[in-house]
């Protein structure tokens, strides 16, 4: 843990307001959003559609959009098989999936995303906590994959790294 103290902080809401601009205003640029502003457009998710004040979102999209909209069917990624599939509406519902890139500390509500190259963006609404990894890293990297991959021994650390 001594090594992600330098990389993990916490981002209170009045901190979040520069950021929250350029997720809601600023043109997108070559580089993309950074960590900071994919946290931002998370808690949006947790405020119920609201981002820096403004509502960006309707509750019911953000409530739908969150929720899992499949029934019960044996699927996966095509680079991790789960036994249920649970997915809203562009996130990943983690459900009773495992193991999960959410790791085993994150409740059934969580919900989020991957990339190919073991970035990952979850929000846990039951502990009002989002995450967000940016990687370069190959999925068959292990980040992605194995026993338990790597991306959800990170989310363990960093739900447990957190103090009330």
């Amino acid at each position: 843990l001594s090594d992600l103290r330098g990389v993990m902080r916490h981002v209170d809401e009045p901190e979040m307001t520069a950021s929250q601009d350029a997720v809601v205003d600023v043109e997108p640029t070559v580089a993309g959003p950074t960590p900071e502003d994919l946290a931002v457009f998370a808690q949006a998710f947790l405020r119920g559609g609201i981002c820096g004040g403004r509502r960006v979102l309707s509750p019911a999209s953000a409530r739908e959009m969150t929720r899992n909209q499949l029934a019960a069917a044996a699927v996966g990624t095509g680079v991790t098989p789960w036994r249920a599939a649970s997915w809203g509406l562009g996130w990943d519902v983690k459900s009773s999936k495992a193991p999960h890139s959410s790791g085993a500390l994150t409740s059934a509500a969580t919900f989020g995303h991957t990339g190919s190259s073991g970035s990952m963006l979850w929000v846990d609404p039951a502990l009002d906590l989002v995450c967000v990894m940016i990687g370069t890293r190959s999925a068959e990297s292990g980040w992605s994959d194995g026993s338990i991959p790597r991306r959800a021994l990170f989310s363990n650390a960093v739900v447990a790294a957190v103090v009330d």
